[in-house]
């Protein structure tokens, strides 16, 4: 699927709305390994990073990006929006200072250009989905400016992103269990990423290994494994507080919190535009229903001399010669043909 800016269609709109109205984000940017465990560095990558594949669906980021980030992008879900415009695109309102403050900075106000920074990060940050028969390359964000008549800082969502939104699975984190993800110490920054990958998930009843959650979490190192795992065991208690146990070298979600919003998708998008198709023909066909039928007889008999009239007892359209006579009822086809030769006739005999 190319990047061309152009209207959504209803169902587009209302996948967008419902999902953007209910501050929800992408399950991928939480699966995935969009944001690496740490709280620091974010750099242009070299080359592309490929943070999930599998036989349908290839993603790949070229910038390297943090729980900073991470925590960020979710607070400002959370921010007033503006309408949704024909295309998808939107943009937050919010404060710097507001942000800086529920980042959990000492001195917010000293620390407004580390926000500032974070944001440019992600509005750098490209991410490239290709699948079979769509691809999408979009920036988490978009241009962002101040307006200083209503001192708000105004981020913009563009329509590749928001289109991105419209296909994928999104996952609405309660505010205040965010506040609380986001209040987690900086060096505790790879339970937090644990923490946002199990919420994002559905339904672990059956649990998840631990070695299954390294790799989603992109911490391959047997070093950094075992330090993992005993990070986990010094904070079970944290981990119950989101109702996560770990037992027997697997994760549990006990209760799930989240709420999450289907993407949408091709087969829906066909079904949608068939009954639109229908619709339409239903609305031309009971306009062309109501024509007067001696403008209809007198039209026809101009066409071919063949004429044509409504049945008024289930209102279909018939077929009659010239004498008058009953021959048939119309196909679909004679049917759209005839509408459109009448929509055409229509000013003539007005």
């Amino acid at each position: 699927m190319n990047n061309e800016r152009k209207q959504l269609n209803k169902q587009e709109f209302k996948n967008l709305t419902n999902k953007v109205n209910n501050n929800s984000l992408c399950v991928e940017y939480f699966r995935k390994s969009l944001f690496n465990t740490s709280f620091r560095g974010s750099k242009d990558l070299e080359r592309k990073k490929t943070i999930y594949k599998d036989k349908k669906t290839t993603i790949k980021v070229d910038r390297s990006l943090n729980q900073k980030h991470r925590d960020l992008l979710s607070l400002l879900t959370y921010e007033q929006k503006s309408k949704i415009a024909e295309d998808g695109s939107y943009y937050i309102k919010t404060s710097l200072y507001s942000l800086a403050k529920k980042m959990g900075y000492k001195n917010p106000k000293d620390s407004v250009n580390l926000i500032t920074l974070l944001l440019e990060d992600m509005q750098k940050t490209l991410m490239q989905v290709k699948q079979k028969k769509k691809e999408y390359t979009h920036t988490l964000l978009g241009r962002s400016f101040y307006n200083e008549e209503d001192s708000e800082y105004i981020i913009q969502i563009p329509a590749e992103t928001a289109k991105y939104h419209i296909y994928s699975t999104s996952v609405s984190i309660p505010k205040k269990l965010n506040e609380k993800i986001v209040g987690i110490e900086n060096r505790k920054s790879r339970l937090k990423a644990l923490i946002s990958f199990i919420l994002a998930n559905k339904k672990l009843e059956n649990g998840m290994n631990f070695d299954t959650i390294c790799s989603k979490l992109d911490i391959t190192e047997k070093t950094a494994k075992s330090k993992f795992k005993k990070q986990i065991k010094e904070n079970v208690e944290l981990l119950k507080e989101f109702k996560i146990l770990f037992k027997n070298d697997k994760f549990y979600l006990k209760k799930e919190k989240c709420t999450f919003y289907p993407a949408l998708t091709e087969k829906q998008i066909l079904s949608f535009e068939k009954s639109e198709e229908q619709k339409k023909y239903n609305e031309l066909l009971e306009e062309l229903l109501n024509f007067d039928t001696d403008k209809i007889i007198t039209t026809a008999k101009q066409a071919d001399r063949q004429v044509f009239v409504k049945n008024t007892e289930d209102k279909k359209l018939a077929f009659y010669n010239v004498d008058n006579v009953f021959e048939r009822f119309l196909n679909d086809n004679e049917v759209k043909n005839l509408i459109n030769f009448f929509k055409s006739k229509k000013g003539d005999n007005d």
